[in-house]
């Protein structure tokens, strides 16, 4: 995920362009430069969109509806997008979460108790370092990890961050085939995620947006990988991911993408994530007080998973048997930000539902919570109390505590999309 960063908008977007080009392109704020519904404080993501990309925001967004919700839709887009055929794949949505926060040892009862013997996925993460070639010292850590949860009877999906201020995607590449070759008889390795958030240019903490040639590190990776795992016989699927933004927005990212990336690319990927965070980062989602919520919530996934298959796939060729995860979505409490507990579980419903109905016309196979635990304080670059936004995501607090979307989220993983569809 992207950690956000706070500041005053009104001031920053003055420097950068006029308040009404910012108002559409962020497509919820008022006259004031402040934000109708959940945006008071936006991410990095958001941010970065406007200010680097601001001129590929084609056309304006939809006003407020007369019942105060916000419709973040741009013009136009709706009939881009073509109704969903249902039927046309039947693969069952496979449910996870990212288990960050806590050690390994501290969380497996809490993993066990949310799966409760159900296919589950964890979402892990590492990076590559220049300095240490193709076999990192923490290489041997993550096996480790991942022999622990194969024990357990869970799948994992690694995530090989890029972060190469050198902009070496060779060396990159490299490093992703080694790891295929070296968890080649590991069969819980189910995915491997080929650098994290490549659109996202300024958060080099989380995100590999920042690096040089990240685009040929994406492409090279999941050649590499793809390669790799034929010559070991391996059934580990290469894909890569990206954070949800303004549909015109991703459209221009794969459109560089398919400037770098050809036939074997597009051969080579198995699927795709995308990280969504509605209410928290981007979209923005009606007020907790709103009837209209739980509706707008599913309608927003939704949207966002067809408008990624019917609209953006194809500018980069990529087939509708390439499979659509949610590599990351979440939802933070704070009460900086009156989010509460309450509200986490009536949006994780809504979010599956969305899911859900995209499941079978979108070819949708994954649905991965971020996070298990709440961190326990923030880092050193943030430390004023009032900003606690990034490590409320979790299901549990950091004390293992649950809220209420815990036992909500184990109902779901026990009982699948019938739980939230009838």
């Amino acid at each position: 995920m992207a950690i956000p960063v706070m500041f005053d908008l009104q001031n920053l977007v003055r420097t950068k362009m006029s308040r009404s080009d910012a108002k559409k392109a962020m497509c919820n704020m008022d006259d004031t430069g402040r934000y109708k519904h959940r945006g008071s404080i936006i991410s990095i993501i958001a941010l970065s969109t406007v200010i680097l990309l601001g001129g590929f925001l084609l056309g304006g967004c939809v006003s407020q509806s007369s019942n105060g919700i916000s419709k973040s839709t741009p013009r136009g887009l709706q009939k881009s997008l073509k109704p969903p055929q249902s039927g046309r794949f039947t693969q069952n949505l496979l449910f996870g979460i990212a288990p960050t926060g806590q050690p390994q040892s501290s969380v497996m009862n809490e993993l066990h108790l949310l799966a409760n013997g159900h296919p589950f996925l964890l979402h892990i993460y590492t990076s590559w370092h220049k300095a240490y070639g193709t076999n990192p010292p923490w290489l041997k850590e993550i096996a480790n990890e991942i022999v622990a949860y194969a024990k357990a009877g869970f799948q994992v999906e690694l995530v090989l961050r890029y972060n190469s201020y050198s902009g070496d995607a060779t060396g990159y590449a490299a490093f992703v085939a080694a790891v295929v070759r070296y968890f080649a008889q590991q069969p819980a390795l189910s995915f491997i995620q080929v650098t994290n958030e490549p659109n996202v240019p300024l958060a080099p903490a989380t995100s590999d947006g920042a690096y040089p040639n990240v685009l040929n590190a994406v492409v090279d990776g999941v050649e590499a990988g793809a390669l790799a795992a034929k010559s070991v016989k391996s059934k580990v699927k290469l894909g890569f991911n990206i954070s949800y933004m303004l549909p015109q927005i991703n459209e221009t990212w794969f459109t560089h993408l398919d400037s770098i990336g050809g036939t074997r690319f597009a051969r080579d990927l198995s699927w795709v994530g995308v990280d969504i965070y509605p209410g928290t980062y981007y979209p923005s989602l009606p007020s907790a007080s709103s009837s209209q919520l739980p509706a707008v919530a599913s309608q927003t996934v939704e949207y966002a998973l067809n408008s990624m298959r019917l609209r953006v796939f194809p500018i980069a060729d990529i087939a509708p048997t390439v499979q659509l995860q949610i590599s990351e979505i979440g939802f933070a409490t704070s009460t900086h930000l009156n989010h509460t507990d309450a509200e986490q579980a009536i949006l994780l419903k809504a979010f599956v539902q969305g899911a859900c109905k995209s499941a079978q016309a979108d070819n949708v196979s994954a649905f991965e919570w971020f996070d298990l635990t709440d961190a326990s304080k923030p880092t050193a670059y943030l430390n004023n109390p009032s900003l606690h936004l990034p490590w409320r995501f979790g299901l549990l607090r950091y004390n293992l505590t649950p809220k209420p979307a815990f036992m909500l989220y184990s109902k779901i993983i026990a009982n699948g999309c019938q739980s939230v569809t009838k």
